[in-house]
């Protein structure tokens, strides 16, 4: 039985306890009011990222923020300070507040494009909205209602830390067992202490949540058992601050249409928060978390910039090859970026270089205009080849998840099959490559994709961050 399902059909037998006719329910329907009203009387809340750089966890900060401005707006939370920490380097940081600052994106993407997803520049423009608004409604507002936010980061080093990437396999993995999490934590700390009237947001990736002693070898695989046990961000900063004044939040993804049981019958669209005492799940320790939202809707992957048919890609995929070429046998984490910078531009192109110098004189010479190469029948015949000849081999099929296709086929589907496949999904595929060219591509890139974008759709693409929102709704019903 595959994995997902089994773990539904676990969750209808042991959730029986979590509510049902007649008896006091044990969950709270409407998380973010319930959690912004438990922090009143703590000093920390960490929410999970539960699904890197995917538009759901993104989405709900955004949310969380929403509510916390339109409450206090209300008089419904006294909360008036708050700060957002992302799993992000000071750096990172620093250029994120300069863009909500001038409105210039430039410098932020070019930081890491193109490892970067559309939907992360989505969520930062989200904050830059989210950011503006707050101004605005400063300048209306008392005094004691305005409203102070502020965004820090919990690294305490940056990726251009040249010292990590010189740093052993084995060195690296104990520095990420003993000392990231410590450091991120001291961090925080002190910044929490300097400023004992605001309240502080952690968004970080789940594992970080985990409050116990925990092994870390599934991150680690190198270390020996003992060796990879060591402690995360949550711990230290109870250890600080005190167990009722940091509260652990993990988010799971969970599509209550799939859930028939009665108990359920009022949440199947809405997120729910539960105590982690009321919560039974088979492939979660809950006694990690203090608590878990459900989140009602299913998991939608994010898209990577490296898969965006503009030649912008080829420039940023090109420099990474460059900077990384010297650690690509020596270093596990920069290896893997520079073989991912080789694989966007052997997708996009079709070329199959390996050195630095072989794809910087294609580039200097190519002509091609890759959005039109998207659209050609050429392009159609590219993806059957690799369908065919890939077809049995998961990882290498995923990329058609990060080109934009809502599913993943595999090596059962006949050939017809899959030619009506490609009818089906192409506009999808054409339409976010579109957003994401008005996003990172040069000037004439984007102009053709506002063309494009609207001979598919008939709308006008002027905002990429909402662009991206009517994408997911109109293909995959989400409400982010």
């Amino acid at each position: 039985m595959n994995k997902y399902f089994k773990s539904i059909l676990i969750i209808l037998i042991t959730f029986s306890s979590v509510s049902s006719c007649g008896q006091t329910k044990k969950y709270e329907p409407n998380p973010n009011h319930y959690l912004l009203h438990k922090l009143e009387d703590s000093k920390i809340l960490m929410l999970g990222d539960y699904f890197h750089s995917a538009p759901g966890p993104y989405q709900g900060i955004i949310s969380f923020l929403k509510n916390w401005s339109d409450e206090v707006t209300k008089d419904k939370s006294k909360i008036t300070h708050l700060t957002l920490f992302l799993e992000s380097s000071p750096s990172i940081v620093e250029l994120l507040n300069l863009y909500i600052n001038n409105g210039k994106l430039d410098s932020l993407i070019n930081y890491f494009y193109p490892f970067i997803s559309i939907e992360m520049v989505e969520f930062f423009m989200d904050l830059k909205t989210f950011s503006d608004e707050v101004r605005i409604l400063n300048k209306q507002s008392l005094e004691e209602k305005k409203l102070f936010f502020d965004i820090q980061a919990t690294e305490a080093t940056d990726i251009s830390d040249t010292s990590l990437w010189n740093m052993p396999e084995h060195d690296l993995s104990l520095y990420f067992v003993n000392t990231r999490d410590s450091l991120a934590a001291l961090r925080i700390i002190k910044y929490a202490i300097e400023n004992p009237d605001t309240k502080l947001l952690i968004f970080t990736g789940d594992a970080h949540l985990i409050k116990n002693k925990t092994s870390k070898k599934r991150f680690v695989p190198s270390l020996n058992d003992d060796e990879a046990m060591g402690y995360y961000l949550a711990y230290f900063l109870k250890d600080k601050f005190g167990e009722e004044n940091v509260l652990s939040i993990e988010q799971v993804d969970m599509p209550y249409e799939m859930l028939n049981s009665p108990e359920f019958y009022q949440v199947k669209t809405e997120n729910i928060f539960l105590q982690s005492k009321d919560f039974n799940f088979p492939y979660i320790n809950t006694n990690d978390y203090d608590g878990f939202i459900l989140k009602s809707e299913g998991r939608l992957g994010g898209h990577d910039a490296c898969f965006i048919f503009s030649k912008n890609t080829f420039i940023g995929d090109l420099r990474k090859i460059k900077l990384f070429n010297k650690y690509s046998k020596t270093n596990v984490v920069l290896s893997g970026y520079y073989n991912y910078a080789l694989k966007s531009l052997k997708t996009i192109t079709g070329k199959n270089f390996e050195s630095s110098e072989e794809w910087e004189n294609y580039i200097a010479n190519d002509t091609t205009n890759y959005l039109n190469y998207l659209c050609s029948q050429n392009f159609r015949q590219r993806l059957t080849g690799y369908f065919i000849k890939n077809k049995a081999n998961r990882d290498s099929m995923s990329i058609f998840l990060n080109l934009g296709f809502a599913h993943m086929m595999n090596e059962t589907i006949s050939m017809e099959q899959w030619n009506q496949y490609l009818d089906q999904e192409m506009p999808m595929v054409i339409q976010l490559n579109c957003i994401g060219i008005f996003m990172f591509g040069r000037d004439d890139e984007k102009l053709q994709a506002q063309e494009v974008y609207k001979q598919y759709t008939g709308m006008e693409l002027t905002n990429a961050s909402d662009a991206l929102k009517q994408w997911r709704y109109f293909f995959f019903k989400t409400s982010f």
